[in-house]
C-alpha cells in the first residue's frame, strides 16, 4: 500500500471514531437528559404566609392549579407557651368543586388549658390533593406565624 492509502485509511478510521463518539454522546444525551427536562415536576403555584397576633380570620388570594394533581406544604410556629390558647384551622374554597369551604382536618390543631391538643413550637406536614381549578385558603388562627406553599404537578 501506498503511503497516501494508509494516510487515508487513518484519516476515515478517526473520522468514523469521531463519528462514533459523537452519536455515543448524542444517545446519552436523548436517553438521559432529555427524559429528565420532559418528566413532570412539582412546580411552585402560589406561596402564602402571615401572622395571627389575636383570633383572627383571613382569606388569601385565588390560585390556580393546572393539573389534577397538587399538594400544600404548611408550616406554624408558635412562641406562645401554655395555658395560652393557640389555634389555626385551614379551609379550602373553589367554586368549581365546592359549593362552601372545605375543611381541611389535616391541619386543624388548638391547644387550651386542659385540652389533650396542647402544643408549643413548629408544625409542619404536607398534604396531597387532586382537582384542577382555582382555589384559595380561608385560614382561622390566633397566636401563631403560618406558611403555605402551593405546588402541582405537570
Amino acid at each position: 500500500m501506498s503511503e497516501a492509502t494508509l494516510t487515508f485509511k487513518k484519516a476515515i478510521t478517526i473520522v468514523a471514531a469521531a463519528w462514533i463518539l459523537s452519536l455515543v454522546t448524542t444517545l446519552a444525551f436523548v436517553y438521559v437528559v432529555v427524559p429528565n427536562i420532559l418528566r413532570p415536576n412539582w412546580h411552585q403555584v402560589a406561596k402564602f404566609s402571615g401572622s395571627f397576633q389575636s383570633f383572627n380570620t383571613e382569606e388569601t388570594d385565588s390560585f390556580h392549579i393546572p393539573s389534577d394533581h397538587w399538594r400544600l406544604n404548611w408550616i406554624v410556629e408558635t412562641d406562645t407557651p401554655p395555658p395560652e390558647d393557640v389555634e389555626f384551622r385551614l379551609f379550602l374554597s373553589s367554586a368549581h368543586y365546592y359549593p362552601s369551604l372545605v375543611w381541611l382536618k389535616f391541619a386543624d390543631f388548638s391547644g387550651s388549658v386542659g385540652e389533650d391538643m396542647k402544643w408549643w413550637g413548629y408544625k409542619d406536614g404536607t398534604e396531597y390533593l387532586t382537582g384542577s381549578a382555582w382555589f384559595s385558603f380561608r385560614l382561622i388562627g390566633a397566636r401563631l406565624d403560618w406558611e403555605i406553599t402551593v405546588e402541582a404537578y405537570y
